[in-house]
């Protein structure tokens, strides 16, 4: 019996083999007599698209990685931010007060406009400028500063709301120039031509010694132990650039205690 049983699991194995090796043959017979077939007719030698070898790609370069033609960083934003004193210790302000120093770039932003950080562009643009033409190194000293830092240094609030806080202000001095080098107005000069061609209004003046301003800027030359705070104790002669004129808005620049007090966030 149990030789019959295995024989006939053997022969139903062997007959739905054959029946599917039927299946698959009639398929491939119905897809020979309706394949339709084309023959490709062209020369040894013809070609339709010409085979490009890879070339290697430049790869575009890192925020950091932008330099001027004198190999120089270029100036960013980043230069900009607030500092601090470095301080914990109080000052007594005028009034009397215990202020603290802000603790720097840690704990608040850049100023926000459209909630972003910024800083006006056409202060990067000068002082890049002045980098490129000069070939000489531009080291920002003083750039945005925020409201608290900005009431340490002064010891007071009166007085504390300038465009330091907008980032429409700048401290700066130039590696191996004098700040009063008749080369740095030469260059301004040339730059204002450039940008704004025959427009007297942005032609840089003298109004008293060591100030020049034109509808844009106002700039101020500090000699050596002018203007010394917490963000210059250098003993360098430095140069401030006050933006006056909104180029991109066409109106003047102007900053009010609720701009100074709000505009940036805190961490």
């Amino acid at each position: 019996m149990i030789i019959k049983k295995e024989a006939l699991i053997l022969i139903l194995a062997f007959s739905l083999y054959g029946c599917s090796g039927l299946e698959q043959s009639e398929q491939e017979k119905i897809k020979k007599t309706q394949a339709l077939s084309e023959p490709i007719l062209r020369y040894r030698d013809e070609k339709f698209h010409a085979i490009c070898f890879p070339e290697q790609k430049i790869r575009e370069r890192y925020s950091w990685e932008n330099t001027t033609a004198h190999k120089f960083p270029k100036i960013t934003k980043e230069a900009f931010r607030c500092k601090g004193s470095g301080s914990p210790k109080p000052k007594i302000s005028r009034e009397n007060l215990a202020m603290f120093d802000c603790q720097g770039a840690d704990k608040h932003s850049l100023p926000i406009y459209e909630d972003k950080e910024f800083i006006y562009p056409a202060l990067l643009e000068i002082l890049n400028e002045l980098q490129d033409q000069l070939k000489r190194k531009v080291v920002v000293t003083a750039g945005h500063r925020c409201y608290k830092h900005q009431t340490f240094l002064l010891g007071t609030t009166t007085g504390a709301v300038t465009k330091y806080v907008l980032g429409a202000q700048v401290d700066f001095l130039i590696d191996g120039i004098e700040a009063s080098s008749g080369k740095i107005i030469d260059c301004l000069q040339e730059y204002y031509k450039r940008v704004f061609p025959d427009q007297k209004e942005y032609q840089l003046e003298k109004s008293v010694i060591g100030v020049w301003h034109n509808k844009e800027i106002s700039m101020r030359v500090y000699a050596k132990h002018e203007g010394r705070n917490e963000d210059n104790t250098h003993d360098l002669p430095y140069l401030s650039i006050e933006l006056k004129h909104d180029r991109v808005l066409d109106k003047k620049i102007q900053v009010n205690y609720q701009q100074a007090l709000s505009g940036y966030y805190r961490f």
